[in-house]
């Protein structure tokens, strides 16, 4: 039996390949419309395109919609679209459907420079979008899908191409396929068709931002001449056929000796829904079709048929119904021939809809999006039945196909069941595993579901570590050879609110400019502006405090060209050379992009190469900046480059296809899917290894997803790339969910820090993102080798975001800008919301002025928020719209012990740790703090584990000091440090005096 099982997997795997290369249709062309007739423009009522008694199309106007002519012949005249401030459309739209059953396709050209795009989405009657593509010039193709956006694999060049969607409705799937000018075809595997099947509109527009354009021709739309076959199950295969010459029985395949007639009856075993006949043959044999109803009564079956195409097969159509019988009379001349007939049910058997039958029954993913330790993974699965029902799972590779858990059967309870997987052995890499209901030795239904491994391990510290001018960071035992009874823990921080002013309608944006430290005062320079980030709307302020005194301010208003003074550089970056990695114009103000030539322009400089990545914003906007140009076609928005910046006037892009694309994962992701949570780059020390660390995402599964999440199907995860040669990358996820963790959590982007004297110690801020609770706040990370990262799982945030209604209830940003002062580090944070991630709607926070009770339910419907455990604290629509509406967004600052990010805690227990061997020069301060009766007793010792003399000393409390001078001057020698403690908290161990 199991392997008969491992026999149906096995071609199940096989067909599925098959199934991904859409078959050559025969199809007939219904609709073209080539833009040649200018009365598609001629007023502002509708124009119809007749399409005989088929379909019939209108055209509804929009603005910013005009003729472009080109030079040859195929396109001489096209639509070039150019986004207005609102979408605008224009839509094709079939008074009468291409009938059920059939397949079609919906095809056009496209002219794209960078930046360029447009949708093309294709609607069944009641408007429910069943498939689309957003083509965007030099990026690639992103198809509908599963009510998103995925990234495919198909890049569109600059100038002409054409895009297809092949609809096949009785398999519920369609392609996507890109052909370029020279003829090269290239298909993106099957996805989910959605709607009813039939084909209601084509819904053609396009991409914001404003002022975006494209171009697009010779728009037609297909349809196959007969109804599909493909995928659907032919009843004879499992019938009575009887086959006669009168009542000369005969057998198939049949060559006609003399003209003849020949009946062909196929007794249904079951009755079946059957809408389609096919009789495969000669070309030239007439055919009728009758059929035998479930009340005993022989009807008529589609119209009698002549073989007429130079085709094999003639196919009826008919009405669906429920038949017990099919008969076929045939009629031959000499020397033609029956080879077979075939009977198809109505709706379509197949493994897509196999599996979206077992998906309504059964759900589940791994627990957590990425496994790292070596406990077992553990799949989860939700059988939504009152039954127990069999399954088969197995483990795979998900690239190399090789199977690494052979298939064994599991017996599914309702409810929640767990399939644990051994992964120590496994390498990083991504695996699939594949949980199918098999029965009757056939694959009834799959799912399909992403085991991600990673095996990143810790760089291991140098035998003897020099410490000279450094500091000893106490954030694990990275540096230590023994330890006991000693906790970890994060710092924490405090959070000042500094600007209270109100959201108005010209000041709804809240930022932070710099801050930075004057005769005793702490200062803080800020903007407000509109919604939409306007230049014009900007308004700036001087914020002042005393430093005694954070909580009281002065604000004034400062005038748009005021200076303030030069933030410190070195509170939170360690001074090190400053690596060329930006663009640098030539003697006459100009700079060339083009694409890198490793023939001609030699190996990359990486200390000189930029991570860019080209957003959208409105030419108007504040920091709005042109995109780099190849030639005069600009790199696409909401992509990123690798560019090196060689020389003065020189830039170079390192490759032709983006390194990251903002959009979103189909059924997994391909790693190239990035969204809008930044982190930023680095460099080593020694300038040889850039690191890159963005939010990427990963596509997740109910029950690990939050159902009010506004990216429900994915989750968010910072990523770490790094590169020697500006080309090659490895990367590694990083600051990962744990068990313990609230479902949904992920990461909402972040900074790195390279603290200064920290012994090339990196500091990450992370936002930390509660989507069960649509917060985030700042969570620690730190990493010795700026590839590998740690946090504290457990523990409270470095800086948790506030009570509900507070000025940071919702979420939190820092700045990269920090001042020190003697016992204090404070950051800037330029702005923080006391407004939930899901209450800015489609107008952003402008349009939340104007919420209701009744507008916000219905904005938010589908997305279960009252499911949401924070809704409680509301208690209904009309109180969340009232938070709503009294949204602010607020610069406030972050205060935290000088050096306190980590530290080394004992309680009431005598605790203990021996470091490894060290190396300094100079004097030894430490920065600690000790209850009333805590100490901790410190001594240097030889490397055979001896006390140095004149090298102890014993500190008791109360003492709270960030520099509390231990040895003034250290032996010469390499030593370890001994520290016992108690009821005390050591920050670090500080070589730099």
């Amino acid at each position: 039996m199991k392997c008969n099982i491992w026999l149906a997997l096995l071609l199940f795997c096989f067909t599925e390949l098959l199934s991904a290369v859409p078959p050559s249709l025969d199809m007939e062309l219904c609709f073209t419309l080539d833009f040649e007739n200018q009365e598609f423009f001629s007023n502002e009522k509708c124009a119809e395109h007749g399409m005989g008694d088929r379909c019939r199309w209108r055209r509804l106007t929009t603005p910013g919609s005009q003729i472009k002519v080109f030079d040859d012949k195929e396109h001489h005249q096209a639509l070039q679209l150019t986004r207005q401030e609102k979408l605008h459309t224009f839509i094709l739209n079939g008074t009468k459907e291409i009938p059920s059953g059939y397949d079609y396709k919906v095809s056009a050209d496209f002219y794209m420079e960078a930046n360029d795009g447009i949708f093309c989405i294709v609607r069944d009657p009641q408007g429910e979008q069943a498939g689309g593509v957003n083509v965007t010039g030099a990026s690639p193709i992103k198809v509908l899908h599963d009510g998103g956006w995925c990234v495919s694999d198909l890049l569109v060049p600059n100038g002409w191409c054409r895009v297809e969607m092949l609809f096949r409705p009785t398999q519920r799937m369609y392609f996507v396929s890109l052909i370029l000018p020279d003829g090269t075809k290239k298909t993106y595997f099957d996805r989910i068709f959605k709607g009813n099947g039939r084909m209601g509109d084509v819904w053609v527009g396009t991409i914001p931002p404003e002022g975006r354009k494209g171009v697009i021709d010779n728009i037609q739309v297909c349809r196959s001449r007969s109804l599909s076959t493909e995928g659907r199950e032919n009843v004879v295969e499992s019938a009575d056929v009887a086959a006669s010459i009168g009542a000369k029985p005969i057998a198939l395949p049949f060559v006609f000796e003399q003209e003849a007639n020949v009946d062909i009856h196929v007794n249904l075993a079951d009755f079946a829904d059957v809408s389609s006949a096919e009789v495969f043959g000669s070309t030239t044999l007439r055919c009728r079709v009758r059929g035998v109803n479930v009340g005993g009564q022989p009807v008529q079956l589609g119209t009698p048929v002549r073989f007429i195409k130079k085709t094999e097969s003639q196919q009826v159509d008919f009405n669906s119904s429920i038949y017990q019988k099919i008969s076929f009379s045939i009629s031959g001349q000499k020397g033609e021939r029956i080879d077979k007939v075939a009977v198809y049910k109505t709706k379509a058997i197949n493994q897509i809809a196999e599996n979206e039958r077992l998906n309504a029954r059964l759900e589940g993913d791994f627990a957590l999006p990425v496994y790292e330790g070596n406990a077992p993974a553990q799949l989860h699965l939700f059988n939504h039945t009152d039954n127990e029902f069999p399954i088969t799972v197995q483990l795979r590779e998900r690239y190399g196909q090789k199977v690494l858990v052979p298939p064994f059967e599991k017996l599914l309870k309702p409810g929640k069941n767990i399939i644990l997987f051994a992964i120590d052995a496994l390498p990083s890499g991504d695996y699939f595993a594949e949980i199918s209901e098999v029965t009757d030795q056939k694959v009834k239904g799959t799912l399909t579901r992403l085991l991600r491994r990673q095996t990143t391990r810790e760089r291991k510290a140098a035998e003897i570590t020099d410490f000279s001018g450094e500091k000893l960071y106490m954030t694990d035992e990275y540096y230590l050879e023994k330890c006991s009874e000693i906790t970890f823990r994060q710092g924490q921080a405090k959070a000042i609110q500094v600007s209270r002013t109100q959201m108005t309608e010209d000041a709804v944006m809240q930022h932070g400019e710099t801050i930075y430290l004057n005769n005793g005062k702490l200062c803080v320079g800020f903007y407000t502006c509109d919604g939409a980030f306007r230049k014009v709307s900007r308004k700036r302020y001087l914020a002042e405090a005393q430093l005694d005194d954070l909580e009281q301010w002065e604000i004034q208003r400062v005038p748009a060209d005021f200076v303030h003074p030069e933030p410190p550089g070195d509170a939170m970056h360690k001074n090190r050379a400053h690596y060329d990695n930006a663009p640098k114009k030539d003697l006459n103000g100009q700079i060339v992009y083009r694409y890198y030539d490793p023939a001609t322009d030699g190996k990359v400089q990486v200390n000189q190469v930029e991570m860019k990545y080209i957003r959208t914003a409105r030419a108007d906007a504040i920091g709005a900046e042109a995109p780099p140009c190849i030639g005069n076609s600009p790199l696409p928005q909401r992509t990123t480059w690798a560019i090196w910046h060689k020389e003065p006037g020189l830039s170079l892009v390192l490759t032709k296809k983006p390194f990251l694309a903002d959009g979103y994962p189909g059924d997994f992701e391909e790693g190239i899917e990035s969204n809008d949570n930044f982190v930023g780059q680095y460099f080593s020390e020694d300038g040889k290894t850039l690191f890159y660390a963005r939010g990427c995402l990963l596509r997740r599964y109910d029950p690990f997803n939050v159902p009010y999440e506004n990216f429900r199907r994915f989750g968010r995860f910072i990523t770490i790339f790094k590169t020697t040669d500006g080309l090659n990358f490895e990367r590694v996820r990083i600051s990962l969910p744990e068990e313990n963790d609230p479902v949904g959590t992920q990461h909402y982007g972040g900074g790195v820090f390279i603290l200064p004297r920290g012994n090339g110690l990196h500091l990450g801020y992370f936002y930390r993102y509660f989507a069960h609770e649509q917060r985030y706040g700042i969570d620690l990370n730190y990493s010795h080798d700026g590839f590998y990262w740690k946090r504290y799982p457990g523990q409270k945030l470095f800086l948790d975001n506030g009570p509900v209604g507070s000025w940071n209830a919702g979420s939190i940003h820092f700045s990269r800008f920090a001042v020190e002062t003697d016992d204090k580090t404070i950051h800037l944070l330029n702005w923080s919301s006391s407004g939930y991630h899901f209450y800015p709607g489609r107008d952003g926070f402008d349009g939340l002025k104007n919420e209701t009770g009744e507008s916000v339910k219905k904005r938010l419907a589908g997305r279960h928020v009252e499911e949401w455990p924070f809704f409680k604290t509301f208690g209904s629509y009309d109180k969340l719209a009232e938070s709503m509406r009294n949204t602010h967004i607020n610069v406030g600052i972050m205060v935290c012990r000088r050096d306190g990010f980590f530290c080394a805690t004992a309680g009431e227990k005598t605790g203990e740790f021996v470091t490894k061997k060290l190396r300094a020069c100079g004097g030894m301060n430490i920065n600690a703090k000790i209850e009333n009766d805590g100490r901790i007793e410190l001594s240097l010792l030889d490397l055979s584990g001896k006390a140095i003399e004149g090298y102890s000393k014993i500190l008791t409390g109360p003492l709270d000091n960030v520099s509390e001078e231990l040895f003034a001057k250290l032996p010469s020698d390499a030593f370890r440090v001994r520290t016992v403690m108690c009821k005390a908290s050591l920050f670090t161990l500080d070589f730099s005096k």
